[in-house]
């Protein structure tokens, strides 16, 4: 008990916690005409490199949201997705308003004032974007994720105003809710007759049947009329037109999740939504094997680790740079494998890309003192300081100098 005690009574400022995620942050919406609170999560390699941007993830619900979908990304973030800026936005207010996308004629006594989504659409197009745009490290690369009624706005956003975002996640997306006004007719109709080039989508299921003691499975209960699965009914014809409407150039897919219900479900989908979305931008481990081969020659070794940022530049739509501690790393790596010619052009890399980062010539001073060249070591390690001013570097050039 005295442990206990003694543990809680420590003030805040001494605790000390797992992780922390999510800066928050504000603006003044003029389209809605209130604050807006919202969470943004920086990937800490910005500590690092100052001048690295990120694609941006949106996401609805941020409160709730966010710290799942962080805790995913920390699990896939360079090798299978890359790094991104998570924006987190409040739906608190009034979640009804903000995430449906028309107003029906007749609308619920239970919710009577859905039919904001276009407004707060506006917003995050006109308002939210730039702000962030202008106050974080951003690309111009944006993923939209909503879950329920959130994924809802997404699929509204896709068809009604795709310019803002590349990809779509919609979890358990609520088509149902259109009452008067059919969200699944109109959007199937935007499926059949519009091009959607380098958008896409992935939907996620949920096996919301299985507390209906309905004994259905995916094809019979689309014969089912019952009020009880017109959530799943709506969501499974969508999917169905989505993957058997080819014309429209949209990246499509869905998976359906027989063990997860509405809310539990949103932690594997997101997963495979990431890994579907990105699926171009892992490494290609042959490639990479290729170049580490012994008898692959430096230019074509070169040609191959340019080709895959070629390829993810097409995919982002604009120029991506090898990241710095990749190139390092292949270059110590080859240097430790005895291909000093090939590493010497991989720490050469890394000099042209980054030529005001102090550890891409102290990388190259590591090299020239493998190969006994203490003279180049030197200046690389005196460049390194002049740029620097850290100790590290001082004390470095003083053992180059005492071991000439």
């Amino acid at each position: 008990m005295i442990i206990h005690n003694s543990l809680f009574s420590q003030s805040k400022k001494d605790q000390q916690y797992l992780f922390e995620i999510g800066l928050v942050d504000s603006l003044y919406s003029k389209t809605l005409g209130e604050y807006r609170k919202i969470w943004v999560h920086v990937p800490e390699s910005v500590t690092s490199d100052k001048n690295k941007k990120y694609p941006v993830l949106i996401v609805l619900d941020g409160d709730t949201q966010l710290l799942k979908i962080r805790a995913i990304l920390q699990q896939l973030e360079r090798v299978k997705v890359p790094e991104m800026i998570i924006i987190g936005v409040d739906n608190n207010t009034n979640r009804l308003r903000d995430l449906t996308p028309t107003k029906p004629h007749n609308p619920s006594p239970a919710s009577p004032l859905p039919g904001g989504g276009e407004k707060f659409t506006q917003f995050i197009q006109n308002e939210l974007l730039p702000y962030v745009d202008s106050k974080y490290p951003t690309t111009p690369y944006r993923t939209f994720f909503g879950h329920s009624i959130g994924g809802l706005l997404v699929l509204n956003s896709l068809f009604l105003n795709s310019a803002s975002f590349d990809n779509y996640i919609a979890i358990e997306p609520s088509l149902w809710r259109g009452g008067d006004y059919d969200y699944l007719k109109e959007y199937s109709t935007y499926l059949k007759n519009t091009q959607f080039f380098q958008k896409s989508l992935f939907v996620g299921v949920a096996n919301t049947m299985s507390r209906l003691n309905l004994n259905l499975d995916t094809t019979s209960v689309l014969k089912d009329n019952s009020r009880a699965t017109e959530h799943i009914r709506h969501i499974l014809t969508f999917a169905k037109t989505a993957s058997e409407t080819n014309q429209n150039k949209l990246n499509f897919d869905w998976k359906y999740y027989d063990n997860e219900d509405h809310n539990s479900v949103v932690l594997r989908s997101t997963y495979d939504a990431l890994c579907f979305l990105f699926s171009w931008y892992p490494e290609n481990k042959n490639d990479l094997m290729k170049i580490k081969n012994a008898d692959t020659p430096v230019d074509e070794a070169l040609n191959i680790f340019n080709k895959r940022n070629k390829e993810l530049s097409s995919h982002f739509g604009y120029t991506v740079m090898p990241e710095e501690q990749v190139i390092n790393r292949l270059g110590y790596q080859l240097l430790s494998m005895g291909q000093s010619e090939k590493s010497y052009a991989f720490f050469k890399m890394n000099i042209d890309y980054y030529p005001k980062s102090p550890n891409v010539y102290d990388s190259m001073a590591d090299y020239f003192e493998s190969e006994k060249d203490k003279e180049n070591a030197l200046k690389y390690a005196r460049i390194a300081y002049e740029i620097s001013g850290e100790d590290y570097y001082k004390d470095r050039i003083k053992k180059l100098e005492s071991n000439k």
